[in-house]
């Protein structure tokens, strides 16, 4: 009975559930009084971290990925409107034809306001993917 309390235990912390919360459930399923269960919860939060670490680690892989991506993304925009702008001040060819999209090129200060967004992405992604893989943890 004890393993499969320390399973559950181990996915309801791996999910990211308070501890608080998990203590109170393991009250609950054993009939213990807080001390115990506490006691219990902490001995496997200690024993168990890297399997608890490791059920949130592809969720976290992959938010840290897509920030990079979505980052890379954005500043690939404001480069495509910088250069679109450029060309068009200098030779007066319109890569757009729609209105909307001319506007937002005529934009420059908004535009150049998102590079710092786009630059926040992705050095949040790469070390977000550096404390996944660092060996403290």
């Amino acid at each position: 009975m004890d393993e499969d309390l320390k399973l559950e235990v181990i996915d309801r912390l791996g999910r990211g559930i308070a501890t608080e919360d998990v203590v109170l459930y393991v009250c609950a399923r054993m009939g213990w009084q807080w001390p115990q269960a506490e006691a219990f919860v902490e001995d496997i939060q200690f024993k168990e971290q890297t399997s608890i670490r490791r059920h949130r680690f592809g969720l976290r892989v992959f938010l840290a990925l897509a920030f990079i991506f979505s980052g890379f993304a954005v500043l690939a925009f404001v480069g495509f409107v910088l250069v679109t702008m450029i060309v068009n001040r200098t030779t007066g060819f319109h890569f757009w034809s729609s209105d909307f999209l001319r506007g937002i090129a005529e934009e420059a200060p908004l535009v150049l306001g998102v590079i710092p967004v786009g630059i926040s992405m992705i050095v949040g992604g790469i070390m977000s993917m550096l404390n996944l893989f660092s060996k403290d943890q």
